[in-house]
């Protein structure tokens, strides 16, 4: 009986390509988005696809390298870290920061978002005691939950309430996501670009090949997806446009 004759020939087909541990081939998918040949798809239709990668590679952030490793192996998981901060290397300030007097709330299921669940006690708390299965529903505009929007990569970090938000979006129960604060780092990232090797290189702003990807090669796929973010503007909710515009 054969099984998955496909996935054979497929490996018979790439058996000559040798891809370093961790070495990112991300750009073939970005480019196959982009391919010019591909005449029926659309700007905007482009643009939700990048949209829904990004999400992706957050969704294997959440779920992969914070929810079931921390209950696989407790106190595994990394401390989470503001890493798409420009390295402060001189007196330029090259990112702004703005927060909102009140939050503004995305719909989850078209924002790429970022929870870091990392105690597996309290997800297992929160599994019990949050949700309408237990007679406590969700509620997004609790004082507890912080959210930061980190344009224009276009994704939210968790920085207050992993746990609530993760039992609320396990259970499928996460209709929003609230921002309370904003991170524009268009700037710096003027100075981020593509080399021929498929290399993220900056001018020093970020180490992507040394400490960004020792923290998680993830990490540098949010940025490369960011970049190409930044081509399509009507892609960015507005509520967050406004918020920039006033920076």
């Amino acid at each position: 009986m054969k099984f998955w004759s496909w996935h054979r020939e497929y490996d018979k087909t790439n058996a000559s390509v040798v891809t370093p541990k961790n070495e990112s081939k991300l750009e073939e998918t970005l480019t196959y988005i982009k391919k010019p040949t591909r005449m029926d798809t659309n700007d905007k239709e482009k643009a939700t696809a990048l949209v829904y990668l990004q999400k992706t590679i957050c969704n294997a952030i959440t779920f992969g390298d914070y929810a079931y490793k921390t209950v696989r192996r407790p106190h595994s998981s990394m401390s989470p870290t503001l890493w798409f901060l420009p390295r402060e290397y001189s007196s330029e300030q090259k990112y702004d920061y703005k927060r909102m007097d009140a939050p503004v709330y995305l719909e989850a299921n078209k924002t790429p978002f970022i929870i870091y669940p990392w105690n597996n006690e309290r997800i297992i708390d929160n599994f019990e005691t949050i949700g309408n299965d237990v007679n406590n529903p969700f509620r997004v505009d609790d004082n507890n939950i912080q959210n930061i929007y980190v344009y224009p990569l276009n994704i939210v970090m968790c920085i207050n309430g992993n746990h609530s938000q993760y039992s609320a979006l396990i259970k499928g129960e996460l209709q929003q996501v609230k921002v309370d604060a904003v991170y524009n780092i268009k700037k710096v990232l003027r100075d981020v670009k593509i080399s021929y090797e498929d290399k993220l290189e900056s001018d020093g702003s970020y180490d992507f090949e040394g400490s960004m990807k020792k923290e998680d090669p993830k990490i540098l796929d949010l940025f490369r997806v960011g970049l190409k973010l930044q081509e399509y503007p009507e892609v960015f909710p507005a509520e967050i446009k406004k918020i920039v515009s006033q920076m």
